[in-house]
């Protein structure tokens, strides 16, 4: 594979806080790419010139921000700002100098097909990759299954599928703990669309119940096992942990490198 790596969460611009969570991921070692989650709303252009360059020495990826936004939504307003939001999310990612940005296609209302989610889908994101041009990837992240109101989209991998199928710039970022979590095997997926996967989200999970868990704890997946189908299929792009606390994060990375 390409790189390891881990989160970094950008929910503020204080940039204390950020050179703190900076430090924190130095302290890992051998960290080869920062994935930025950019959600926060103020997040400025000279803000991404201060990270860019407090962030020199590590390979950046994006997850873009996707609190409120859906390609997907019942009205064309919501659908409208939410291309408008992520292009302005794209601009910093040109700054940052990313090589993916991932996105979220968002939720569906509960009255909504997901073939009718798909069809809204498509051209949203289309434009999308037609923005970023050949910047970076945009890839779209399979998403756990939901009841409610508001249902999430893609949730399948047969779902993102779909989405590859229509557009052939586009990738894929697949979560493998969403995976567990919808029951939904990938072991085809990573077969068939290997050169179509520009990262991979890991962290714990059990089947059909809770994720981003650390693999300190029991649960559903056997992380030396995966390794050895990305190493069968020979993947080579992004393979970054989406663990939930310091500590989880530093006992499975200090696991996952006795593998790499």
């Amino acid at each position: 594979m390409k790189s390891l790596g881990v989160f970094l969460n950008i929910t503020t611009n204080n940039r204390n806080t950020l050179k703190e969570r900076i430090a924190f991921i130095r302290s890992l070692g051998d960290v080869g790419h920062i994935e930025l989650w950019l959600e926060y709303a103020g997040w400025t252009l000279e803000d991404s010139k201060w990270l860019k360059g407090e962030l020199a020495e590590f390979d950046l990826i994006m997850h873009a921000p996707f609190i409120n936004i859906s390609f997907v939504a019942d009205q064309q307003e919501i659908r409208d700002a939410s291309v408008i939001i992520m292009k302005r999310a794209f601009d910093h990612a040109r700054m940052l100098g990313v090589r993916v940005v991932t996105v979220h296609v968002g939720r569906r209302p509960l009255y909504m097909s997901a073939d009718e989610a798909h069809a809204l889908a498509v051209p949203a994101i289309q434009e999308l990759v037609q923005y970023a041009g050949d910047d970076f990837k945009v890839s779209i992240e399979n998403l756990p299954e939901n009841a409610g109101t508001m249902i999430r989209y893609p949730v399948t991998l047969k779902e993102v599928t779909d989405m590859l199928e229509k557009i052939p710039k586009l990738f894929a970022t697949v979560d493998l703990g969403h995976c567990l979590q919808n029951d939904d095997p990938y072991d085809e997926f990573f077969s068939s669309y290997t050169d179509r996967i520009a990262n991979i989200h890991v962290h714990n999970a059990l089947l059909k119940g809770k994720a981003h868990f650390g693999f300190e704890e029991k649960g559903d997946i056997d992380l030396h096992k995966f390794t050895q189908l990305l190493k069968k299929v020979e993947y080579k792009n992004y393979f970054t942990f989406e663990i939930l606390g310091d500590e989880k994060i530093r006992s499975s990375w200090l696991l996952l490198k006795k593998f790499y």
